[in-house]
């Protein structure tokens, strides 16, 4: 997608979807037992930014 900001143009180009994995939790609420889903996302990879022509990780 190109993007203009002050007169600037530039490209952006949005993240694919992280990789997810369903985990299951036992809990226990006023004792009875049951077992929560939950979803746990990893690390979303490194990106390439630039502010003001300076450019880092993050």
């Amino acid at each position: 997608m190109q993007l203009t900001y002050r007169g600037q143009s530039y490209a952006v180009s949005f993240p694919q979807a992280l990789p997810t994995r369903k985990l299951s939790t036992q809990l226990t609420y006023r004792g009875i037992h049951y077992t929560a889903a939950t979803l746990e996302q990893g690390q979303p990879p490194m990106a390439e930014l630039t502010y003001r022509g300076v450019h880092y990780t993050r």
